[in-house]
């Protein structure tokens, strides 16, 4: 299946909408909630990027939901078939919290089990990590290395990750040359020159760059805030994670694939040249720009998160269009990237959503 996006869509900024919470403050009520909370303050501390964080807290979440299934199963006492879990996952997945956390001693049973298999049928990391800048001047539109850093491309070969749903494909985008790109980049131009603080104070609010949570550990937290509020109860909490989990590393599996098979250039890479003086609000990361990530990975939470919880499906969407947004208001994305990441991350769920009413 080959996802693609409006051309007539493509072209537009988005409307502006209302800055929104991201998150409540949570109560520390619920061990499962606890613990997803430590494993995104380690995702914080060990500088962790996005596809990495989604597919450690993929494997973390369906490891505590496949534990808390089985205890319910057997009769065994879900605090304990959580803890003894979280004592193999946690360590093994973010080194980090290794002699920093005291762990709770995992006693044999059919939950540390499933954990144990949860992490010997982890597909091995997609190497390499990181992809040598090129030697010489690209051709026009081509991604190459981007100031000021001008870092190697980050994590090439993560498109050839295995998936937990249907390998999908994201539709290419218009060629550089043809009037579609053309009035992208108008748009995007006229975007930047009518630039306002509240447009640089959305793209710094979610940046999520280097030392944070990700993107993905910022939606994790909005799903924590959400559930909360919600009062789900512990089993539907867990199949939130779980699920959440699943769908951003799929997403972020396309979205790189997508990224290194077409190699879109970076706005940094052309519109200085026409609009002297310029410089992006917030620092271009080291990879293509088709499609954005921050897009897809808020599309894709916000349909999974709005499944669990319906009465907040409108203020979810309004935070991914947000996100969406504030990478093209902080000078690194296309409005091309953020239509169509924001189409990926939105068939990413729907697909797995409904696969999982199926399989009930």
């Amino acid at each position: 299946m080959t996802i693609s996006f409006s051309r007539r869509d493509a072209i537009r900024t988005f409307a502006a909408v209302p800055a929104l919470s991201l998150a409540s403050p949570l109560p520390a009520t619920r061990p499962v909630d606890t613990y997803m909370r430590t494993a995104l303050h380690c995702i914080e501390r060990s500088d962790m990027p996005p596809p990495r964080a989604a597919y450690a807290l993929a494997l973390f979440s369906r490891g505590l939901a496949d534990a808390h299934t089985i205890a319910r199963r057997l009769g065994l006492p879900t605090n304990r078939a959580l803890a003894g879990a979280v004592g193999i996952l946690l360590p093994a997945l973010f080194p980090l919290a290794r002699g920093v956390i005291a762990f709770p001693t995992a006693s044999p049973g059919p939950a540390a089990l499933a954990a144990e298999r949860i992490l010997a049928n982890a597909a091995p990391a997609a190497r390499p990590a990181f992809e040598a800048p090129v030697v010489g001047e690209p051709a026009a539109g081509v991604w190459q290395p981007t100031p000021h850093k001008y870092s190697a491309g980050l994590l090439p070969a993560w498109g050839t990750m295995p998936t937990f749903g249907k390998p999908l494909d994201l539709a290419p985008p218009p060629s550089w040359d043809s009037a579609a790109f053309a009035a992208t980049r108008a748009a995007f131009a006229d975007t930047q020159a009518t630039l306002a603080d509240d447009g640089r104070a959305l793209a710094q609010r979610w940046d999520y760059g280097t030392g944070t949570v990700t993107p993905v550990g910022a939606w994790y937290r909005i799903a924590l805030s959400t559930a909360a509020a919600a009062q789900l109860d512990e089993t539907a909490t867990i199949q939130l994670y779980a699920t959440l989990g699943e769908v951003l590393h799929d997403t972020l599996v396309v979205c790189w694939r997508a990224k290194y098979q077409y190699r879109v250039a970076r706005p940094v890479q052309w519109l200085p040249a026409q609009l002297p003086g310029w410089w992006p609000t917030i620092e271009t990361p080291p990879h293509p720009s088709y499609p954005s990530g921050h897009a897809a990975i808020s599309a894709a939470a916000a349909a999974v998160i709005g499944a669990a919880v319906t009465l907040e499906t409108a203020r979810l969407r309004r935070l991914a269009l947000d996100a969406a947004h504030s990478r093209v208001v902080g000078g690194i994305h296309w409005p091309i990237d953020a239509m169509a990441g924001l189409a990926l991350g939105r068939t990413v769920a729907s697909q797995a959503l409904a696969a999982r009413r199926t399989a009930v």
